[in-house]
């Protein structure tokens, strides 16, 4: 941990493991992203006080957290947020700010150029510590190099349910492998790419800073694409349905979801609730009933207020 003014002391969250060291401590996470919001959530477990710095509130962290405006500055004895506010004794800072995209063993061999902020395309892949870049569907590598089925990267999208699209990818990469002419020609591939950044770029985003993240909720019809590629081509069973099952699409829109688990736990109520879910539509049925119930009480509560 690196000392900020004062005694405050700065931390990464690619550093953070612990949130029991923070006990009775005074805390300020900064970063909406999972890694700002995990650590929030969990370190308010043990804090004294935890602030959470951030933009918007989307998505909130859960638990006895204190949601403040993104930090301007610092001074010898306090922290200071962007609408003026400021905070006193604050122990220490973990910062969910985001990570460089980096692969240090392919760097090392040549194979990935290291430019940051680079646009510029070359005969090998390129991180700009945003996106790496050129790949096929976020990933297989389409350097001059190699095979186009013979470099591919797993994970790389964010704002993801990291689970259902790491499978989805990796049910592509497989078949990619074993046979590559599933795959279009590397020139095909380009042009593909091409068009899907020209498409970021007409709905106001550089494909270059997003990276591989999925922007305007398209993570869904992202896995439904790499699966119905495979199926197109015979590669596995078209079962005539969507990678993606209907109920994950509808509880994205879940907004009281985390709040009414949070209320049952509080209530004790969690064996009620539980009781006779075991299939996967069960526990589907289970979330959506939970959020309206959460929904209603939120409603009658404020207008009551």
């Amino acid at each position: 941990m690196v000392p900020v003014g004062g005694s405050a002391r700065f931390l990464h969250s690619i550093f953070y493991r612990e949130p029991e060291r923070y006990t009775n401590q005074t805390v300020i996470v900064v970063g909406s992203g999972a890694s700002g919001r995990d650590a929030a959530s969990q370190v308010a477990l043990h804090a004294r006080k935890v602030y959470h710095s951030v933009r918007s509130q989307k998505d909130p962290a859960t638990g006895p957290v204190e949601v403040v405006p993104e930090i301007a500055y610092f001074t010898p004895d306090a922290v200071v947020f962007a609408d003026g506010s400021h905070r006193h004794d604050i122990d220490s800072v973990i910062l969910g700010t985001g990570y460089d995209l980096r692969i240090p063993f392919l760097e090392s061999s040549g194979e990935v150029a290291m430019i940051p902020k680079s646009s510029e395309r070359g005969p090998g892949l390129t991180t700009n510590l945003r996106y790496l870049f050129p790949l096929h569907q976020h990933i297989f590598s389409l350097s001059a190099s190699h095979p186009p089925n013979a470099l591919a990267f797993v994970g790389l999208p964010i704002l993801v349910s990291n689970c259902p699209s790491d499978l989805a990818q990796s049910i592509y990469v497989a078949n990619a492998i074993v046979n590559a002419s599933l795959l279009p020609s590397r020139e095909e591939m380009l042009k593909e790419l091409d068009g899907s950044e020209e498409d970021l770029r007409s709905r106001g985003y550089d494909p270059y800073y997003v990276g591989h993240r999925m922007v305007d909720n398209s993570s869904f019809d992202y896995q439904d694409h790499l699966i119905a590629q495979l199926k197109k081509q015979g590669a596995i069973p078209d079962d005539g349905v969507g990678f993606v099952e209907a109920w994950r699409r509808e509880s994205e829109g879940y907004q009281f979801l985390k709040r009414g688990w949070k209320r049952v736990e509080d209530l004790g109520l969690q064996r009620e609730w539980l009781r006779g879910v075991e299939t996967e539509a069960e526990w589907a049925d289970m979330m959506e009933r939970l959020n309206v119930w959460q929904e209603e009480w939120e409603t009658k509560l404020n207008e009551r207020l």
